[in-house]
């Protein structure tokens, strides 16, 4: 996989797990911080280069 992909991808997720974060009326780095810690292990189990 790209790594420019990989990074395309933990953005995105990052953006809407912060927006989803502010739904629940937390703030938006408390959904950022999640998606980086379930991406982080999820792309290290799947890609080996990261």
């Amino acid at each position: 996989m790209s790594i420019l992909y990989i990074l395309l991808v933990l953005l995105i997720v990052t953006r809407l797990f912060g927006e989803l974060a502010e739904r629940f009326k937390q703030p938006a780095l408390l959904g950022e911080l999640i998606s980086g810690i379930l991406l982080g292990m999820l792309v290290h189990r799947f890609d080996a280069t990261f």
